[in-house]
């Protein structure tokens, strides 16, 4: 019996996936040009800064105007570019919008690989390890190195950039980059970034996004199978779980962290585990004997 109930648990699942693939358009019209006006603009900002005015040009003023915002409220903003996070957040789509987590295993793999290349390359200095303490607002732990690009502004728009893929409207895709790029104004606002590291992670994270779209269409139909979808799902629960037992960098976003991750991982077992078993067990009782 049990047997019989597990193949009927997992033939629902299987179905209800098969279903779901063509919910969203693969890709949505405008959306290509969305993420390559994000991609130039990150190019020529940063060229043309770094030309002009150096490296650690308007630090300062975008500090300062973070050092209004309450310190809870910034550690929010800025560990939402966490990766455990992100990851996180996929978790709670994973059912509903398959594609997107889909998409975004590539994007974060490119990203990742890009990212650690970089910071290893230049690993430039911090803010905190080139200005004295009390000339700058720090909120959080102080960093000193491997600050070319800022990781969180590249998860931020690896994250929102996989979901502008798939959004509708304009003014949704231009809401989403906003988002990434205020996680990553954040980033500046805590002292653990100079905005030029922002404005590369805004180049990194859209050029991951481009890069992986593509090889995620190629593997769709292996990537939407249910095998690749269950372990995939399987691995997303592992992060949020490490989420939820872990310490945050940022301690005052603590209950921001957790929260995350408790609703995804509640989310995931019913999605996954107690609503397809109940309707297996349900359809077992409803067949005639």
């Amino acid at each position: 019996m049990f047997g019989a109930r597990a193949r009927a648990y997992r033939r629902l699942l299987t179905n209800d996936l098969a279903a779901r693939r063509d919910i969203l358009a693969w890709r949505q019209p405008g959306a290509l040009a969305t993420l390559r006006w994000w991609l130039v603009a990150a190019l020529i900002v940063g060229t043309v800064w770094f030309a002009l005015s150096g490296y650690h040009a308007v630090f300062h003023p975008l500090n300062a105007v973070w050092a209004h915002v309450p310190d809870w409220l910034a550690e929010c903003v800025t560990y939402s570019g966490d990766t455990l996070f992100a990851l996180a957040l996929l978790l709670l789509l994973a059912r509903r919008f398959p594609q997107i987590v889909w998409l975004a295993l590539p994007n974060a793999l490119i990203a990742t690989v890009l990212s650690r290349g970089l910071k290893a390359a230049f690993n430039a200095m911090r803010p905190g390890a080139v200005l004295p303490a009390d000339h700058f607002h720090l909120v959080g732990p102080l960093y000193l190195t491997h600050s070319f690009p800022s990781g969180h502004t590249v998860t931020a728009f690896v994250t929102m950039g996989t979901f502008a893929w798939f959004l509708p409207l304009n003014w949704m895709r231009w809401c989403a980059f906003t988002l990434a790029l205020l996680v990553g104004l954040s980033r500046v606002g805590v002292g653990a970034h100079w905005p030029l590291d922002v404005v590369a992670g805004m180049g990194v994270g859209t050029l991951a996004v481009l890069l992986g779209a593509p090889l995620a269409q190629r593997w769709q139909a292996w990537g939407l199978s249910a095998p690749a979808h269950f372990l995939t799902v399987a691995v997303l629960a592992g992060c949020a779980l490490a989420l939820l037992l872990g310490q945050p960098a940022y301690p005052l976003a603590l209950w921001w962290a957790h929260g995350v991750a408790v609703l995804a991982l509640a989310l995931t077992a019913w999605d996954y585990l107690i609503a397809p078993g109940m309707q297996a067990i349900d359809r077992r009782a409803a067949v005639p004997r």
